[in-house]
This record gives C-alpha cells, sequence and structure tokens, in this order.
C-alpha cells in the first residue's frame, strides 16, 4: 500500500505546455528531460447501484506499456491544495492476460487480496466505464529535491452501454518523492498564472460525473417523446402500415430492413443514442446506410446543406429507385418525417419553435389511422359513421395506445433518468405525456386540412401537414413512372410535353414576372425529373415552405407558385387514373373493402348481439390493425366458401348474415349519423367483379361538413355535397337516453339559415 498524493486542476481556458513548464522554470523548478506520451486504458468496475462512486473510492484494472495492474483506492484527506489517497496495487501475472490484453475480474481480485487480505470489496461488481487517456507527462525537481510528475491528459471515457464521451483536459502533478508542500507551492504558482480550477475527484468519480452531466443534454419533453415514439413503433397499428396503400401493386412487397426502426423499438436505446449524437461535435456517420442514421443526422451538429445532401442520396436510394416498391403507408410516412424534419432544421423556422423531435414523432405517425382499401374504404367508414376519417381515427388510434401504455412509459422515462443519476416526479412525467399526447393527436388531426382558418398554428401541426404534401405529391409522380416501366406501357408522361408546360405558365402566370418565375420553376422541375432526381425535386419544394401570416396568424406553407405547379402534375396523374388509362382497381377495392368491413363489423356484433356501440368500436380497432393483405384473404376465403354454393351464401344472411348490414342502423347516437339504407345486403355477384367481372360501383357523395356550437343538447351543421354543389342544413336534438325519442333532424336549404339559427336561438 502508498499514499498518492496528488494535485489535479481542470483548465478553465486553453494552457499551453510550453507556457506552463516555462512558469513553473521561472520560479525555481528544474525541468527534467522532454514530454513523452504515455497511452493509458483503465477499466473501472462498480456495483449496479454505484456504491464505490457514491463513497468516492475506484476500482481499475489498467493496461500501460505492456503491462497490467488492478488497483483499489480510498480517499484519506483533501488540503487546501492536493487530495491524498490510499493506494492498493498489485501487477497480474502474465499468463492470467490473454492475447487482446484483457484480464478476467475474479483472477485480478484474488491477487489483489493475495497481497492485501484484509482488503473490503463489494460483490456484483461489473464494468461501469472504461478511460482511455492519451497522457503527455514530463518530470519537475523542485530545488529541495522533491520529484513532481506533470501530467497533461486528454481523457475519454466510455460507459457500461458503449457510448463514447469526451471529457475535460486535466493537468495532474504527482508527488514521487519529496515534501507534499511543494504540491501546496504549485498550486499558488498556477492559480495566479492561468484560469483554472481545483480538481479533488478521481478519474472514475469525474468520468460518472461528467458522463451524466452529458446524458442530461435531453429536456424531460425530449425524453417524453422518445419513450412515447418507442412505444408507438412496437405496435401493431404502426406496424401494418407496411402492407397498407399497396393493394393495387406490390402490396405483398416487404420494406427492407435497412428502413426498419427496430432499435427505436427500445426506448432506452434511441434515448441513449440521441443524447450521444446531441453532445457529439462533428458527427458525421459517413455513407448513410440505414433509415436510422438519417433519422439521427437531424440531432448532430451538422449544418443544413450537409444533412440535404445525405437526405437526397438517402431518398433517391431507398425509395425512389425504379426497382423499389410501389409507395405504400410506411414508406410515405417515412419520408414525411425526414421531410419534417429537413423543413425543422431550415433557417425559416425561428430557433424557439423548431421543436425537431417532436415534429418527425408527429411526421411518422400522422398516417396510423388509415385502414386496409386507402381512401375507398375510409369513404365507406365514413357513410356508415359520419364522423369517420382517418386523421379523427389516428387521433383515437394514439389515445388508445398511449393511455394504455402510461405506465410503461413513466417507467421507461424513471429508469433513463436514474441512469444518468436524475430522478423525476410521476406526476411530472405523466403530464409530459400527456401534454405530448395532446399535440401528436392535434397534429394527426389537422394534418389534412387545407383551410388556413380550420387548420391549427405552430410548428407540430404545421410542418408534417406540408411534409405530407410535398412527399404524396412527388410519390404520385414516382409511382406513376415505376407502373408504366414494368408494365411496359408507352405512356408519355404529360408534364414532360411542351404543350403541358406552355398550358400551365399561361394558367399560373399572371404577368410577365409571374410568368417568368413559374417558367423557370417548372424547367427546374422537369429537368429533375428527367434526371430521375426525385431526391433533389422533394428537397427543393421543402425549401420553399416559409412563414405566412393570416389573420394575424403565423403558418408555415410551401411556396405558393410551387405548390401550384406540383399541383398541376398531380392532376395530371389523377386524370391518368380518372381516363382509365392507369388501371387503379377503384372498384374493386370499393367492393373488397365493403366485404371485408362489414363482415368485421357484423363478427364484432356476434361477440356483443346487446352493445352495438361496443360491436362498432371493436370492429374500427380489429380494422386498424389489419392490412391489405388480410382484407384480400377475407374476400377470397367468402368468395372461396360461397362460389359454388349461391342458395347457401343467402341463407347465411337470413341465419344472422355474414355481410347484411341492416343492424348497422341501429349504430345512432349524438356522435355519429348513418346513412346506409335499411335491408342494404351484399350478395355474391357483388363479389365477383373483385376476381375480374365488370361491376358498377356507387360513389359515396363527397361532402364537407362544417359544425357550430349551440346549447341545450342542440347539433347544427352546414353540409357540402362537393360533386353536386349542393348544401344542406342540419339540424339535431341530443337523444335523450332516459326516453324512446330519437333525435328530430331538419334538413333545410342553406338560404334559410340564419333564420333558423335565429329562431333556435329564441327558443332555446
Amino acid at each position: 500500500m502508498s499514499n498518492e498524493r496528488e494535485l489535479k486542476l481542470l483548465p478553465l481556458r486553453e494552457i499551453n505546455r510550453n507556457q506552463l513548464l516555462r512558469v513553473l522554470s521561472d520560479n525555481g523548478y528544474k525541468i527534467e528531460g522532454e514530454i513523452r506520451r504515455q497511452k493509458q486504458e483503465d477499466t473501472y468496475y462498480d456495483t449496479p447501484d454505484k456504491e464505490l462512486y457514491n463513497n468516492n473510492r475506484s476500482l481499475r484494472i489498467r493496461n500501460v506499456e505492456g503491462k497490467t495492474y488492478i488497483t483499489y483506492k480510498v480517499p484519506t484527506s483533501s488540503v487546501q491544495a492536493y487530495t491524498e489517497r490510499k493506494e492498493f496495487e498489485v501487477e497480474i501475472p502474465e499468463e492470467y492476460i490473454s492475447q487482446n490484453g484483457k484480464v478476467e475480474l475474479p483472477d485480478a481480485i484474488n491477487f489483489l487480496r493475495q497481497k492485501y487480505p484484509d482488503l473490503e470489496l463489494p460483490e456484483n461488481l461489473d464494468v461501469a466505464a472504461k478511460v482511455n487517456n492519451n497522457r503527455n507527462k514530463i518530470n519537475i525537481i523542485g530545488e529541495d529535491g522533491s520529484k513532481i510528475e506533470v501530467a497533461f491528459d486528454d481523457v475519454k471515457a466510455q460507459d457500461e452501454n458503449g457510448d463514447h464521451f469526451k471529457m475535460k483536459e486535466e493537468i495532474e502533478f504527482e508527488l514521487i518523492s519529496g515534501a507534499p508542500e511543494r504540491l501546496r507551492e504549485i498550486y499558488e504558482t498556477i492559480i495566479h498564472n492561468f484560469d483554472v480550477q481545483k480538481n479533488t475527484l478521481s478519474k472514475y468519480s469525474r468520468a460518472i460525473k461528467e458522463m451524466i452531466e452529458q446524458k442530461q443534454n435531453m429536456s424531460l419533453e425530449e425524453l417524453t417523446i422518445c419513450a412515447m415514439l418507442s412505444d408507438i413503433i412496437g405496435t401493431n397499428e404502426f406496424e401494418q402500415l407496411k402492407h397498407k396503400g399497396q393493394i393495387i401493386h406490390d402490396y405483398r412487397v416487404d420494406l427492407p430492413p435497412n428502413l426498419d426502426l427496430t432499435n427505436f423499438k427500445d426506448p432506452q436505446y434511441l434515448m441513449r443514442k440521441i443524447s450521444a449524437i446531441k453532445r457529439i461535435e462533428n458527427y458525421n456517420p459517413g455513407k448513410i446506410k440505414t433509415l436510422e442514421d438519417m433519422f439521427l443526422c437531424f440531432f448532430s451538429d451538422m449544418d443544413y446543406q450537409e444533412i440535404e445532401y445525405k437526405l437526397i442520396n438517402f431518398l433517391n436510394e431507398n425509395y425512389y429507385r425504379e426497382d423499389q416498391a410501389i409507395t405504400n403507408r410506411m414508406s410515405h410516412s417515412e419520408q414525411v418525417m425526414l421531410i419534417t424534419g429537413l423543413i425543422s432544421r431550415s433557417k425559416e423556422i425561428p430557433e424557439k419553435d423548431k421543436n425537431t423531435l417532436l415534429c418527425m414523432a408527429s411526421g411518422l405517425v400522422h398516417d396510423i389511422g388509415h385502414v386496409p382499401g386507402a381512401h375507398p374504404a375510409e369513404a365507406l367508414l365514413g357513410s356508415l359513421d359520419g364522423f369517420f376519417s382517418h386523421e379523427i381515427n389516428g387521433r383515437e388510434v394514439i389515445e388508445r395506445i398511449i393511455s394504455s401504455d402510461e405506465d410503461k412509459i413513466t417507467e421507461a422515462i424513471a429508469t433513463y433518468a436514474k441512469s444518468i443519476g436524475k430522478e423525476y416526479d410521476p406526476e411530472r412525467i405523466k403530464r409530459a405525456i400527456s401534454e405530448n399526447k395532446r399535440k401528436i393527436k392535434r397534429s394527426i388531426e389537422e394534418h389534412s386540412r387545407t383551410n388556413s382558418e380550420s387548420r391549427g398554428e405552430g410548428t407540430v401541426v404545421q410542418l408534417p401537414r406540408e411534409a405530407d404534401k410535398i412527399c404524396y405529391g412527388v410519390s404520385d409522380i414516382v409511382d406513376i413512372l415505376k407502373r408504366t416501366a414494368r408494365t411496359k406501357v408507352d405512356l408519355p408522361i404529360g408534364f414532360f410535353s411542351k404543350k403541358w408546360k406552355d398550358e400551365t405558365t399561361a394558367k399560373l402566370g399572371k404577368g410577365y414576372e409571374r410568368e417568368e418565375v413559374i417558367r423557370r420553376r417548372i424547367e427546374e422541375f422537369d429537368k429533375l425529373i428527367r434526371k430521375e432526381n426525385f431526391g433533389e425535386l422533394i428537397t427543393n419544394i421543402a425549401n420553399t415552405v416559409k412563414e405566412n401570416q393570416n389573420d394575424g396568424k403565423i403558418y408555415y406553407d410551401v411556396e405558393q407558385d410551387t405548390w401550384d405547379i406540383l399541383n398541376e402534375m398531380i392532376g395530371y396523374v389523377k386524370g391518368l387514373r380518372t381516363k382509365g388509362v392507369i388501371d387503379v382497381k377503384k372498384k374493386e377495392m370499393q367492393n373488397a373493402s365493403t366485404v371485408f368491413i362489414v363482415k368485421k363489423f357484423n363478427e364484432a356484433l356476434a361477440r356483443h348481439p346487446d352493445n352495438i356501440e361496443e360491436a362498432w368500436e371493436e370492429a374500427l380497432r380489429v380494422i386498424t390493425n389489419s392490412n391489405d393483405i388480410d382484407m384480400l384473404n377475407t374476400v377470397s376465403s367468402i368468395y372461396q366458401q360461397f362460389k359454388d354454393k349461391p342458395e347457401e351464401f343467402q341463407q347465411a344472411f337470413q341465419r344472422g348474415g355474414i355481410l347484411d348490414t341492416t343492424d348497422i342502423l341501429s349504430l345512432d347516437n349524438a356522435d355519429r349519423q348513418i346513412k346506409l339504407k335499411p335491408g342494404d345486403v351484399f350478395v355474391l355477384s357483388d363479389m365477383i367483379p373483385f376476381f375480374g367481372e365488370n361491376f358498377r360501383a356507387v360513389m359515396p357523395d363527397r361532402m364537407r361538413d362544417t359544425y357550430f356550437n349551440s346549447d341545450n343538447g342542440i347539433s347544427i351543421c352546414i353540409r357540402q355535397y362537393l360533386d353536386k354543389k349542393k348544401q344542406e342544413l342540419i339540424v339535431k336534438r341530443k337523444r335523450d337516453k332516459r326516453s324512446n325519442a330519437g333525435r328530430k333532424r331538419k334538413i333545410c336549404d342553406y338560404r334559410l339559415y340564419r333564420q333558423i339559427i335565429t329562431r333556435i336561438n329564441r327558443t332555446v
């Protein structure tokens, strides 16, 4: 055992080594030899609850200059100028060291106890930290012959999870021989000439302390978003997005593994990873190979142009190549997440409003409310449940997931906080969960609204919404090119032609200056599309998102000229579908969706025959948790079961009905409007068109409802029929469930609106 006497100083400003040695030389110290470099590799051990750290003790195994030592240190005193520790150290025999320089901890402790049998060490020791020190050292001799080693330490630490940390530089003066008073003299000399801070902690204690401080670079809000996002990514509702939206083509194609976020299902991994990226200067993962790599770039110190460059390459390589799958809900959601992150990092977004992590999380889950069969299925559900939309359903899905997993999410946050020596009150965590859940739900619910008066403010709502518009617009163009290439259809893409350019310029350009702007932007789009550089196309559009003030409110919108051109391109693609040039199998989707949805409702109704409301809610959960393949398999199984037995098919309806929709009419409460005709049933012939024969599908009315608040249970709605250019006023009184009286509904012409509202107000 020996007594270690050290003076440790942390420079508050950079100190030149030669200048420091000159100051010591001027004060009577002789510099011995030259500065020599020594590499030390230390592995520190502790209990899970950091017993040694909490008592300022340390146990390490050090590899230095081909030798290995085990050292146990115990503090004895700390005076004004230096610290004194008892040091128990033993060199490990060479035969116990493996080829890679490792030694088993039990063997090392055994040798330590052989020399110091009375030494007491805690049980359950494991690796707590690794510290690599590039030490530059030199000896100095005092006028009385005292010998002191001066070491300039460049230290990097690694925690038990493998995360790396850069520690503050340290200057250490260790007394080799002579009077300890020399350390006091050196301390007085140094603080008189340099800006330094005394450090009494061991390297282990300092490593743990600095790692904890660096890990605390994330706010409770950010930790909450990480934990919530991890939980959502791990749900079946999110997983099903991989096979939604591809019923036309490629619906059985899986996303490649590099586009998965499997690691993010572990909240501890996600929180540690983002924290590590935020504290590493000049973070650069090199070639971006995975979605996870690209995601993490947005939390680094890379500049905007560097991130944009990497994003363009990543999008082109993984989403926009001709041999990649047609866009599905998952790949679309991932693109929205990435473009949301890019917009958030731009100079157009004020620093205080960026909210990059929350915006990207909202972008990733914005379509979680979609059902199999895409928009035809959504339209059918809307006809059964007048308030259904994928936005509202998405809001309810998030509410269900987060509410049911609140304890799990709270525990994940508390666990991470404990790992960095911090503690949050559980009620404070739950308030953070509730607030961020509200923000994500609001973002989902309002991401498709185009009217400035009806859409919400703030970047969490606005940025995912703009990214969604941009991504589905560009994906429409990319997908049509993929389809035409695969089907070998000789289809001229209209927005390539001179005629289209001239017509669009004439339509959008009003006045010479605007006409030139439109023409120039069209040429830019044309060039990028011809080069199939869709990554640059989509980021160019994202770069036009700027602040827009409307009625004193702040919004963020794609530049109008750019959006108008993109809209014309989307309209062209839509026109090809409408004309049947591109086979979208829309009628088949409507039919298959109807069969699937009504069947799932009747199955739920069989389980809850006395509670239609519960049956409907269960059916919605089942439908949301299904995908396009599930829908196709359901339709196929019914068809295969009855294709040669039409009589049995009809008898099945008479026994309660596989697909009978009559009972849905009873689903009537203050929050729903049921518009299906009584007794509507499907017959076998309704299913045949899905397998290739002609079928006439009745298109549902497209409506926009605007609701007005009123007192005493009165509901007032103006309904606009978008296709028929017709308006209705709907006035309802909430049903009194204590009586048999149903709701009364009055439908009238819009011209009577003000008159009726006046009468209602007088009556009420």
